[in-house]
C-alpha cells in the first residue's frame, strides 16, 4: 500500500526531471559555444593571414618594427587576443610558381622542429603517405615574387569533458600572393 502512494505521488516530478536532463542540456549548451568560437577563430584565422599578407605584399617596411614583425602584430592583433600569441605559428614562404604552392604538404609541427614526427598531421598532397616537405624558401620574399602566408594555431575547448575527449583543435590559414613590383 505504501509503495503505492509512492509511486502515484507527483511532487517534485519537475525537479527530478530537471536534474535528469539539465547536465545534458548544458554540456550540448556548451558545445554549442565552442563551435561558435572555433568556426569564428577560423574566420578570424583567415582574415588575418588574408591582411598579413595585403601588408606583406606592399614590401612596406614600418620605421618602429621590421617588415616581420608587423606581419606578426597585424595576425595578433586580427585574432584579437584569442589565441595565445605564443601558439601562433606565422611562416612566410616564397616559391618559383604557383605550381610549387600546390605541391607543398601542410605539417602541423606540434614542436617546431620542422620535420613530420610521429602523431603530427600533415597534408598528403600526392597520396604516397610520407611527408614530402616544402619546396618554399622562408622569407617575405622581393619584387614579384610568390609568397604564402600560412597562419596557424590550436584551439582548446572551453568545455572541459569535450577538451579531454577531443585535445586541441587544430586551426591554419594560407594566403597566396604574388608580392607588387615595390
Amino acid at each position: 500500500m505504501i509503495m503505492w502512494r509512492f509511486l502515484k505521488a507527483r511532487r517534485g516530478a519537475a525537479a527530478l526531471e530537471f536534474a535528469l536532463v539539465a547536465p545534458v542540456f548544458f554540456i550540448l549548451l556548451l558545445g554549442v559555444f565552442d563551435l561558435s568560437i572555433l568556426f569564428f577563430l577560423l574566420l578570424t584565422l583567415e582574415n588575418a593571414a588574408l591582411d598579413a599578407a595585403r601588408f606583406g605584399s606592399t614590401g612596406a617596411v614600418p620605421e618602429d618594427a621590421t617588415r616581420d614583425e608587423r606581419i606578426r602584430e597585424i595576425v595578433h592583433g586580427a585574432t584579437m587576443g584569442l589565441l595565445d600569441d605564443k601558439g601562433l605559428d606565422i611562416r612566410m614562404l616564397v616559391y618559383q610558381s604557383y605550381e610549387d604552392v600546390a605541391a607543398a604538404e601542410w605539417l602541423f609541427d606540434v614542436n617546431g622542429n620542422d620535420a613530420h614526427d610521429p602523431g603530427e598531421i600533415f597534408d598528403d598532397v600526392n597520396g604516397n603517405g610520407v611527408w614530402d616537405g616544402d619546396p618554399g624558401v622562408p622569407g617575405s620574399g622581393a619584387p614579384n615574387e610568390i609568397v604564402v602566408y600560412r597562419v596557424s594555431a590550436q584551439y582548446r575547448l572551453i568545455t572541459p569533458l569535450m577538451d579531454d575527449l577531443i585535445g586541441a583543435i587544430p586551426i591554419r590559414s594560407a594566403v597566396p600572393i604574388r608580392n607588387e613590383p615595390f
